[in-house]
């Protein structure tokens, strides 16, 4: 039997007393003592990476939830931006079609009183044919000088309506003069 110096009796070991390593010096524990220390250590070890996971998914949401305020206010912001920018071109459109519009009306008025006054000389000058030439000359010329382009449209649009085929067959001739114009040019 040992002498009792080296180690822990058996006795203590089985009861579960911590006895010291030989190698470290550093006591060693037996037993269920042991056992549930371990436990407890791998228990507390788990629960912290689950707080710390719980931690970074909440971090997650949080982020995402301010990329998505972010975008909806950047959206938002470019909504806002193209109605300002389509409003002003608008505006613009608007105030370069009125100017437009006048030059056109000054030189409608021109043109029908010239168109009066050639027809007024041809009706003068000739004979029966001329005559009639000259009449719906110095008629058109008059209905220019009087009318806007608002009624002049209205009065297209009615001619039409009452005689279709003839104004597509004009139509198509316009289409072909214009076109023969354009190469000339």
């Amino acid at each position: 039997m040992p002498d009792g110096t080296s180690g822990a009796s058996p006795t203590r070991e089985s009861e579960g007393f911590p006895r010291t390593s030989q190698r470290t010096g550093q006591p060693q524990s037996w037993g269920d003592a042991g056992r549930r220390e371990t436990a407890d250590s791998e228990k507390s070890a788990g629960e912290s990476v689950g707080q710390r996971a719980k931690e970074v998914a909440d971090e997650a949401k949080s982020g995402v939830k301010r990329v998505k305020e972010t975008a909806k206010e950047w959206i938002h912001d470019a909504g806002e931006k193209a109605k300002d920018w389509a409003h002003s071109a608008g505006e613009t459109a608007k105030d370069l079609a009125r100017t437009a519009g006048e030059k056109v009306d000054s030189a409608r008025s021109s043109v029908g009183e010239g168109l009066e006054s050639f027809g007024t000389g041809v009706r003068e000058k000739g004979s029966s044919a001329s005559t009639v030439v000259g009449e719906k000359l110095e008629a058109a010329g008059t209905y220019l000088r009087e009318h806007d382009f608002g009624s002049m449209a209205e009065s297209m649009k009615d001619v039409v309506r009452r005689h279709p085929m003839p104004a597509v067959f004009v139509g198509i001739g316009l289409g072909f003069v214009l076109a023969r114009a354009m190469r000339r040019g």
